[in-house]
């Protein structure tokens, strides 16, 4: 039987996303370890299982009051499929789910907390040690529903072990309309604390997800592919990821939730991906494992990554190792409040040669379909063909507000419905743009994206490289190795040579580099790490 084409039933309800695919007993949905949800249930679920897992989890949830019009449910936990379970439970029964990565740093979690006032939180049990000080001070009186089982919980108090509670199916409740606030997630927060974001029905299911569920496209996943994806599911993009793989149905979409690259390829060598999708830096240290385990992805067709630039030697090296005859790379250039601004592909020709700066070694594409972009200055003058300027675009899938900051939201959409993304780009020949930088990181000549990646093209023994714009002298390059140490002085020289000038590298572990949920740089907070802050603050970040 073939699945529903959720075209027809496209304005439903958030709430009903799994109800509306649970005839498809073909599509299984399956993940490297067990949800915290529902533990007991292993590690594969049919689509109707989910349905049911959501229908229950939604009554389990139904019982606590609200303060205002809607319930809103705040998620705090670590990384699994089962974000995106909850957020549709808490739609089902007509509230507002928001959903906190267990990556962020405490103080972001307070500070996202603190704008969202949540009548319920609900977290894994992983995370009390690090927030028992912050609910212990501020949510006292709010239900808190632990996931799992830990014997940090204090029952009697405001936690209350999720397994106890009264899990009766609910029905789905009614949902105005399709333009209505359906879920609330955040931003990545590589310039600061993230930001909420609010997406409708409409925006963060329908218009994101209808480019990857284009009909006879190659990147649509089909009846006999096994779409394999390490990225973050409290993000928006899982939000139009889960989606299109409920709409498509392929054979198996499976979560990784541990990107390690011991238990990558573990897991993909036994269910053989043929699509891939990851974090850029999850890829960046995928690179050596699958030199030495290629059978990891001996049926992968398709790879694909957003969140962040990629870097050649990465797109090479798994292109590479693939088994099929002609696998294809693309490449999202997308920001969480507005889904896909700009794609490109790339092939195994791309890369010819072993140095020098490839057209990939940038954000390129041509704008996604249904997305105008155009460049402009900060008072929204259109830049010459060729020039520098900030990044607009219009696009029906842009958020419809940052909760608790409408103003900051306010204040990037100018006449029109242009959207200022913060970004620098400059627009090339056939109507394809380049991203050049954020602002935020901007150097005053040249780009850090661009720098980056020919480091890493010339070193690779390194990890990642971030370059770090200062606001008096050259940039400072930070520099993760492969293996703990430095490299020579003169190994330095020699990879810098004929570049633009460099401060003299800082050397950190890879492990010790702030990161966000999505495996992005907390650039910010790695300026205060290494002494390098001071840059001017981007008016539209």
């Amino acid at each position: 039987m073939r699945p529903t084409r959720l075209r027809s039933k496209v304005f439903r309800h958030f709430g009903a996303l799994f109800d509306d695919f649970a005839h498809d007993r073909r599509h299984v949905f399956a993940a490297d370890r067990p949800m915290d949800l529902a533990p007991e249930r292993g590690t594969r679920w049919s689509v109707a299982e989910l349905a049911e897992l959501v229908a229950t989890t939604a009554g389990a949830l139904a019982g606590f009051p609200a303060q205002g019009e809607r319930r809103k449910v705040a998620i705090v936990k670590r990384n699994h499929l089962d974000f995106i379970l909850l957020a549709v439970a808490v739609a089902r029964g007509g509230g507002l789910p928001l959903m906190i990565s267990g990556a962020n740093p405490a103080d972001s979690v307070a500070e996202l907390l603190g704008k969202f006032e949540p009548d319920v939180i609900v977290l894994s049990a992983d995370q009390l040690p690090r927030l028992r000080p912050i609910l212990d001070a501020s949510y006292s009186a709010v239900p808190q529903v632990i996931l799992g089982t830990d014997e940090l919980a204090r029952p009697g108090t405001a936690e209350v072990m999720f397994a106890d509670l009264d899990a009766e199916p609910l029905p789905l409740c009614e949902l105005p309309n399709p333009d209505a606030p359906m879920v609330c997630t955040h931003t990545s927060g590589t310039t600061g604390t993230p930001k909420i974001i609010v997406h409708s029905t409409r925006t963060g299911l329908h218009a994101q997800s209808a480019m990857e569920s284009m009909r006879g496209a190659f990147w649509r996943a089909g009846r006999r592919d096994v779409y394999a994806s390490s990225t973050a599911f409290n993000h928006v993009r899982n939000l139009s990821w889960i989606t299109a793989q409920l709409r498509c149905g392929p054979e198996l979409s499976f979560a990784l939730t541990d990107p390690s690259p011991e238990n990558m390829v573990r897991h993909f060598t036994e269910v053989a991906p043929t699509m891939v999708e990851a974090h850029p830096n999850d890829f960046q240290l995928w690179t050596e494992a699958a030199l030495a385990h290629p059978a990891a992805f001996r049926r992968t067709r398709f790879f694909m990554n957003t969140f962040d630039a990629i870097h050649p030697p990465t797109v090479r090296t798994l292109l590479a190792v693939s088994g099929r005859r002609f696998p294809i790379w693309g490449q999202g250039w997308a920001q969480s409040e507005t889904g896909p601004i700009a794609v490109d592909f790339y092939f195994r020709r791309t890369f010819r040669t072993e140095r020098g700066i490839g057209r990939a070694s940038t954000l390129h594409g041509i704008p996604a379909p249904g997305v105008k972009v155009k460049l402009a200055d900060e008072h929204g003058r259109t830049t010459p063909s060729g020039g520098v300027g900030l990044v607009y675009v219009k696009t029906s899938a842009r958020c419809l507000d940052y909760l608790s900051e409408s103003e900051r939201h306010r204040r990037k959409v100018s006449d029109g419905g242009w959207w200022c993304t913060g970004d620098l780009g400059q627009r090339l020949a056939l109507g394809r743009v380049r991203l050049v930088d954020r602002e935020v990181d901007a150097l005053t000549d040249g780009s850090t994206i661009s720098l980056e990646s020919e480091l890493l093209q010339r070193i690779p023994e390194a990890v990642e490289i971030v370059v770090l714009a200062t606001e008096d002298g050259a940039p400072q390059p930070v520099v993760s190795l492969r293996a703990t140490g430095e490299l020579p002085p003169e190994r330095w020289a020699d990879a810098v040579a004929g570049l633009a000038p460099l401060r003299a590298p800082i050397y950190l572990d890879w492990v010790d580099v702030p990161k966000t949920a999505t495996m992005k740089v907390r650039r910010a907070a790695l300026r205060e790490q290494v002494g390098c802050a001071g840059v001017r603050q981007g008016l539209w970040t």
